[in-house]
């Protein structure tokens, strides 16, 4: 699997536990705060929570192909 692939993957699987985490209730009202969520997603997925709120939010985007390409 390229990297590319793996980490479109990683990607998705951060932003489906947030999904997930986010639409716990109880009591009718959202269960965790955004920072434990994000907190509780970097010690799952060994980042930093800086990391995992600009993957959720799409601050950063993927580097395009050309930009992954390295030269020997």
């Amino acid at each position: 699997m390229a990297v590319r692939e793996t980490t479109i993957r990683l990607h998705k699987d951060i932003k489906s536990e947030f999904d997930r985490m986010s639409n716990i209730q109880e009591y009718g009202v959202q269960k965790f705060t955004t920072a434990y969520i994000l907190n509780a997603i970097a010690k799952k997925f060994y980042k930093s929570p800086k990391t995992i709120e600009n993957i959720v939010f799409n601050r950063k985007p993927l580097p395009t192909i050309s930009q992954l390409k390295v030269e020997f």
